[in-house]
């Protein structure tokens, strides 16, 4: 018996959940709780199937009809009206020669926005690999496979580039066990076989005239604005390049910028305190910036910050090659001078967020020293702006 809208009201929940049939596989399912839900019961391709077509009342009894009849239309025409999903199959590798997981991991590192420079590092790193590693399956790889390359490395006087290639070849073995292709990373057991890198030591001016030159021809660079304030943002906190490159508006504190931990070598909060001249600097810079989070923006994608090595370019441009002057180099300026004119060491040290191998000159927190820091860090960007006038009056032209 077809059903009614009044016949539906009468419907009273039991016990048991109970259908009530309407016509040609249409039926209303009342549950225990009280609620009604039309179903339609179907046959495709020789088997019984069913559907949820909807609550009523909000799905009324004539429109529960013409979905069945829609329903009934796909069937004639040969098509499953409510085909059920396909399941998702789980993610299985497909290859696991170390070829093919290395190049797994730098498209993964790539989607996560690697920058182009740290790619460009990583695939000839990986290229490195690939002769005595390419066609091995990663969980065949033992360490002897892996230290021939590292020592290769070594004989060629590469020392820097085998340390970076041992913790690429653990970052890759860690993602192969993480995607079921190994159990363990080989490269684990070959700490201690590979030299460590010499200390580099970072170019930096050390002579007043010098360095007041160096702020001349940055404060004239016809370049992209940001990369001038950059550079001397640099110059006046002397902070480490990595440190300013990833800057955001938000670290900006009053007086001063709060470096959080995660960017910072030492794993500890930094605090630099700012001149005048510096939030002078940050002010103008603003506009700039087309409200970026980044206080120094990639120049055409605002989303992204500046790129490593863009200071560098600019300071090269500028005419100072890597044996004169390098971003790092600004901390070498900055902590000669002020150990010259006799500033408190520990609030040098502090200022360069140096970690003391002392336990107790170890003890630190961000705003140690901050008093004296602050009445430093202001004399430090008067001396930089004495030092660029006095090269721009050796510059100016005679009357």
């Amino acid at each position: 018996m077809s059903l009614t809208t009044e016949i539906i009201e009468t419907f009273q929940p039991t016990e048991k959940r109970y259908r009530k049939s309407d016509e040609n596989g249409l039926f209303l399912e009342v549950s225990p709780n009280g609620s009604k839900t039309w179903k339609l019961a179907y046959r495709f391709q020789g088997g019984q199937r069913s559907t949820v077509l909807g609550s009523y009342p909000e799905l009324s009894l004539e429109e529960a009809r013409l979905l069945r009849t829609k329903a009934k239309v796909s069937l004639r025409a040969g098509v499953d009206p409510y085909p059920k999903p396909e399941k998702v199959k789980a993610w299985e590798p497909i290859n696991d020669d170390w070829a093919d997981v290395a190049k797994e991991y730098r498209d993964r590192r790539v989607k996560q926005g690697m920058a182009l420079l740290t790619q460009k590092k990583m695939e000839i790193l990986i290229r490195k690999t690939l002769p005595g590693l390419g066609d091995k399956p990663v969980k065949d790889i033992k360490p002897l496979d892996l230290l021939p390359i590292l020592r290769q490395e070594e004989a060629n006087g590469h020392y820097e580039n085998a340390t970076r290639l041992r913790t690429l070849m653990g970052q890759i073995f860690r993602y192969a066990i993480a995607t079921g292709r190994a159990e363990f990373d080989p490269s684990r057991d070959l700490k201690g076989a590979v030299l460590p890198p010499a200390p580099k030591h970072h170019s930096g001016l050390t002579d007043r005239q010098q360095i007041g030159g160096l702020m001349r021809a940055i404060r004239g660079f016809d370049g992209s604005p940001t990369i001038r304030a950059a550079l001397l943002l640099l110059a006046y906190s002397f902070v480490r390049p990595g440190e300013l490159r990833l800057a955001k508006w938000s670290e900006i504190e009053d007086n001063q910028w709060v470096i959080p931990e995660a960017r910072m070598k030492s794993k500890r909060k930094h605090i630099v305190p700012l001149a005048d001249q510096t939030r002078e600097l940050l002010s103008w810079l603003r506009p700039y910036t087309c409200k970026s989070e980044w206080i120094f923006p990639q120049r055409h994608n605002l989303k992204r910050a500046m790129s490593d090595g863009t200071l560098n370019a600019a300071l090269r441009r500028m005419g100072y090659d890597s044996s004169e002057h390098v971003p790092h180099g600004f901390r070498t300026t900055a902590s000669t001078i002020l150990n010259e004119n006799n500033w408190n060491p520990d609030w040098i040290e502090a200022q360069l967020a140096h970690v003391q191998s002392n336990k107790v000159r170890a003890a630190y927190n961000a705003a140690q020293y901050i008093d004296g820091r602050v009445e430093m860090m202001r004399w430090w960007a008067d001396w930089l702006d004495n030092a660029e006038a006095e090269a721009n009056s050796r510059f100016r032209s005679p009357e």
